[in-house]
């Protein structure tokens, strides 16, 4: 029970409200920099990308988001294509990629590929949704698909701090994700996962900005609703230097095999 006066949960609900018109584009957590951090993964998704990348003709990055990792590698293929379904980043990745010559195209959440079959030797997904036939349909022979996602036990103990519960249909793990890659065709590499990875978050205002603008994780969530909730997390963040919560990560790399 929270033991705050009525004109302190006033105050809060009113900055907190402020948190829905803080600025966000792309993948740019950047804003909020100072007040979150996130333990080493076991794996380094970039420097696997960029192996292999390299000596590579294409590459397609799906769902770039504002296409902030591809302009961070520092070398890429000559054909480097990137999607995105997100409306507003579709224009921040062609600001961003259209000088290095990288061509963005904008497609929906069905999973169809507006590509030709057997189109890239790499093909790279972070945390977006994906169908392991259309990969495999516009992978060359021997091309190689890397992905790096987030499992459906991200946050669990956030969750639950807040009262929400997933459904038993939204299991999403390693063990799922290389079972539909292997009946795509495809031969893994590469796997590994992680369920207690440790994200750090300096106060509640923070959390509301990640849960704002990464919806999918609470789809129902508003601050009018989990109000009294946030209160609670509010109270023990004070107690605390950092709120600790647990992620679930996988990572996973295959290569199409005929």
């Amino acid at each position: 029970m929270s033991m705050l006066s009525t004109r302190s949960k006033n105050e809060l609900y009113a900055r907190w409200k402020r948190v829905e018109k803080f600025p966000f584009s792309g993948w740019d957590f950047s804003y909020v920099s100072a007040t979150a951090k996130t333990e080493p993964l076991p794996w380094d998704y970039r420097k696997e990308v960029q192996k292999a990348a390299e000596r590579k003709e294409t590459l397609l990055d799906m769902d770039t988001g504002g296409g902030e990792f591809l302009t961070s590698l520092p070398k890429l293929p000559v054909r480097t294509f990137a999607t995105e379904s997100y409306p507003p980043n579709v224009t921040s990745a062609y600001k961003k990629l259209k000088p290095l010559n990288i061509h963005i195209t904008q497609v929906d959440e069905s999973g169809a590929l507006p590509f030709k079959n057997g189109s890239f030797d790499t093909i790279i997904n972070r945390h977006s949704i994906y169908d392991p036939r259309e990969i495999y349909r516009i992978a060359k022979k021997d091309g190689i698909f890397i992905t790096q996602q987030v499992g459906s036990e991200d946050w669990h103990d956030l969750k639950s701090a807040l009262g929400y519960q997933n459904s038993l249909a939204d299991r999403w793990d390693l063990d799922s994700a290389c079972e539909h890659i292997e009946q795509a065709g495809f031969e893994i590499m590469a796997r590994n996962e992680v369920t207690d990875n440790r994200s750090y978050f300096k106060d509640v205002e923070t959390i509301i900005y990640y849960l704002i603008n990464i919806p999918w994780v609470i789809p129902d969530f508003t601050i009018d609703k989990y109000f009294c909730k946030l209160l609670a997390l509010h109270s023990q963040s004070i107690a605390q230097e950092w709120l600790v919560f647990l992620q679930h990560r996988f990572y996973l790399a295959a290569r199409k095999v005929a």
